[in-house]
């Protein structure tokens, strides 16, 4: 009986202990961070998913709040997540933002005082034991770890040729505000003569300068196929006399990589195109030891500065090596703000590139950059362009690290199409003159397996900024902008005053033909969101005529639309591909089978096309906005008279 009653005592206090563990009790959270932060309790499953299951709550610097932890629950654990932004803290959290936020278990061993401080711009949380004992240690190991490395990063500083850039030792701050920078600004007034002239040669007539209309190109993605497009659609333009009529040259991913070359050379179009068909013959594959040594001095540098390093820096260091090997061994230190000379006088169009905001749950919204600045009308901040990748706080530069690379920003622009590279590397890892690269590679590489690139990061020059959307990131993850849609319209929209654009020329070298109506949807819907003027278009048929032009002839303040295709239109071709004026096509033009090479060697993941291929590609763009200039030249011919009208009323 004695026996009974000690097991029936047992199990009652085991039934009592276990009751206590599921109910709730309180904790207390204290802020040890500088600034105010935002907390919530969830419960996580196996690191993939995450509910919350009680308020958010708002701590201010150096202050504690209690509240109840929530109560057992089983097959979960018990998750305090926080952020300097409140909207991190949504009611359900995915894998992605699980991975990318910070978090501390708040279960019943972990006690009940919870810490959060500010490491290396990062909130990082701790119970009790963790504050007072490993985290001294770890202070502490952190402070030898940066002893070591110090001597070793300030060595890379001073020997590294790539650190001899002519920006190293100026401070940057960011600007705030959506105005154009003086730069551009000078550079209208420069550009906007030659557009006169231009326009005037072609109409054969004279134009007062307040009837000059802005025209902009906009060149999709497409990889190297929207490259070659590129190059053709920009030749032909240069043919019919249009090319120095245009102000601004937008581009997207593949776009990038026939713009980018062919601004920061200053060579003539055809010239850049003749040089770089030959490089496509290896695809990105043309590599010796020479090329790795100087690869490696990039990778350094950023080691040097403990710049963030991803795919996206091996990938742009492939791009440079094929595309920028006009520069020599220079090619690897060629800058975008070295486009800035050949943009001085007004003697090229006005490049800009973009991207899109790629951080987990967040909407892509677009960034801009030019050989001057990067920001983004939604940002409202822009940074001048030799300092971007650069640490700041509250808008102030915090090193003097270089500029990142044009074959980096063709990389980021480029990005979805960096494959993955674990092949690649084995076969040239023994070349790598360098332990220290080996092993930086090699970690990059393990972490990110056998996935693609689908985002470049660099630091966030808004951080500390409080009006900035993204002040409290320490980061900013950046990917192609055709993952939004594929015709980088935003930044000749008009959403940025000064910048709004009288005739659109849309190059869309899209591949399929719902990627191509998507890509113009694209823009229309963007154009619609922030209530700016747009023509109506009808969709009927657009992808298979060489030229289509919508506009409003009841509004003068909506820009013409030219849309041009990758398409070969047999017609066209039977009524002008025979006649003299294309003599010079007509070889290249009449055999190439467009629709044979969408399926082969013009795949948007291709990068190896042999001279042939991409000649005949090249040529066809090159034909269809050659064959189709008077339909250009009365577009334009239209918008000075509507121009020229404006002024009279």
């Amino acid at each position: 009986m004695k026996r009974a009653f000690i097991c029936v005592k047992k199990i009652l206090f085991l039934v009592f202990t276990f009751t206590l563990s599921l109910s709730a009790d309180m904790i207390t959270i204290h802020n040890k961070s500088p600034k105010t932060i935002y907390v919530a309790p969830y419960y996580e499953k196996n690191k993939t998913a995450a509910d919350r299951c009680g308020d958010i709550y708002t701590i201010a610097a150096g202050v504690s709040v209690s509240f109840e932890r929530p109560a057992r629950k089983f097959w979960y654990d018990r998750e305090l997540f926080f952020s300097f932004s409140q909207k991190d803290l949504k009611e359900k959290l995915s894998y992605d933002a699980i991975e990318r936020m910070q978090s501390q278990n708040v279960g019943l061993l972990k006690g009940k005082n919870f810490y959060i401080a500010e490491i290396d711009f990062e909130l990082k949380g701790f119970d009790a034991a963790e504050w007072h004992v490993v985290r001294p240690l770890f202070l502490a190991g952190k402070r030898l770890t940066k002893e070591l490395l110090f001597p070793i990063q300030e060595i890379i500083k001073r020997k590294l040729p790539i650190l001899k850039n002519s920006f190293r030792y100026r401070s940057a701050r960011v600007r705030h505000g959506n105005k154009l920078c003086s730069q551009e600004i000078n550079y209208l007034r420069a550009r906007k003569p030659i557009v006169k002239n231009s326009i005037e040669t072609v109409l054969k007539q004279q134009i007062s300068s307040n009837a000059v209309p802005t025209i902009a190109v906009v060149a999709s993605g497409g990889g190297v196929r929207a490259m070659l497009a590129t190059f053709g659609f920009l030749v032909g333009l240069k043919k019919i006399g249009l090319l120095d009529a245009i102000t601004y040259i937008c581009s997207l991913s593949g776009s990038t990589w026939a713009v980018a070359p062919w601004i920061v050379s200053g060579w003539p179009i055809e010239d850049i195109r003749v040089a770089l068909i030959p490089e496509l013959e290896l695809g990105l594959g043309k590599i010796n030891l020479q090329d790795i040594k100087l690869m490696t001095d990039v990778l350094l540098t950023k080691f040097a500065f403990n710049q963030p390093i991803t795919v996206t820096d091996f990938f742009g260091l492939l791009l440079a090596n094929s595309l920028l090997r006009g520069f020599g061994n220079e090619r690897y230190r060629v800058y975008l703000s070295d486009q800035m000379k050949n943009l001085k006088e007004g003697q090229l169009p006005f490049p800009i590139y973009t991207a899109v905001r790629a951080e987990e749950g967040a909407d892509p919204l677009w960034y801009e950059f030019t050989p001057y600045e990067i920001g983004g009308a939604w940002l409202g901040y822009y940074v001048p362009t030799w300092a971007f990748g650069r640490r700041f706080v509250k808008g102030l530069s915090q090193d003097n690290a270089p500029e990142q690379t044009l074959g980096f920003f063709m990389a980021l622009f480029g990005s979805v199409f960096a494959a993955t590279f674990n092949q690649m590397y084995q076969k040239i890892a023994d070349q790598i003159p360098v332990d220290i690269a080996r092993k930086i590679i090699e970690g990059i590489l393990k972490e990110v397996g056998e996935k693609r690139l689908t985002a470049a990061r660099v630091f966030n020059f808004t951080y500390g900024l409080l009006q900035s959307p993204i002040g409290t990131n320490k980061y900013m993850d950046m990917a192609d902008a055709g993952t939004a849609f594929n015709l980088p319209y935003p930044p000749i929209s008009g959403r940025r005053a000064g910048r709004r654009a009288d005739i659109i020329i849309f190059l869309d070298a899209s591949k399929k033909q719902v990627s191509k109506l998507n890509a113009l949807k694209g823009a229309q819907e963007y154009a619609r969101k922030y209530m700016l003027p747009f023509p109506p278009i009808s969709y009927t048929d657009i992808d298979k005529k060489s030229v289509t032009v919508f506009k409003d002839v009841n509004r003068a303040d909506v820009p013409v639309v030219i849309y041009m295709p990758l398409v070969k239109n047999e017609q066209l071709i039977t009524k002008y591909l025979n006649t003299g004026e294309f003599a010079d096509l007509k070889s290249d033009v009449e055999p190439f089978d467009l629709e044979t090479c969408l399926q082969s060697t013009c795949d948007t993941f291709n990068f190896k096309y042999n001279q042939k291929q991409a000649t005949q590609l090249s040529a066809l763009t090159e034909f269809n906005m050659r064959a189709n200039k008077m339909i250009l030249y009365d577009v334009i011919s239209f918008s000075v008279r509507t121009k020229e009208q404006m002024q009279t009323h």
